[in-house]
């Protein structure tokens, strides 16, 4: 599996089991979920490791949890089509 970034064209589906990273979060379990209607982000990220969220700009990848190990952190802390500014 491969590191995707969730500012390309490809996102999970809603409720789908993801593993995410942030370059000050690390490599976490968690859940995607989708609001279209959310003020602030319809992207969010509800971890399944611990009491807490987060959205795509707090942790820019994600690969799909398949049940496989715990993938090793990216090779880049965001990917290139990260917003800046």
């Amino acid at each position: 599996m491969e590191w995707i970034s969730f500012h390309g064209p490809r996102r999970p589906i809603n409720g789908q089991s993801i593993y995410y990273y942030g370059e000050y979060i690390g490599v976490r379990k968690g859940k995607y979920v989708y609001s279209p209607n959310d003020p602030y982000s319809p992207h969010m990220i509800h971890s399944t490791e611990c009491a807490g969220f987060c959205d795509r700009m707090d942790a820019p990848w994600y690969m799909p949890d398949e049940g496989q190990e715990r993938p090793e952190k990216p090779s880049r802390p965001v990917p290139p089509d990260y917003p800046s500014g």
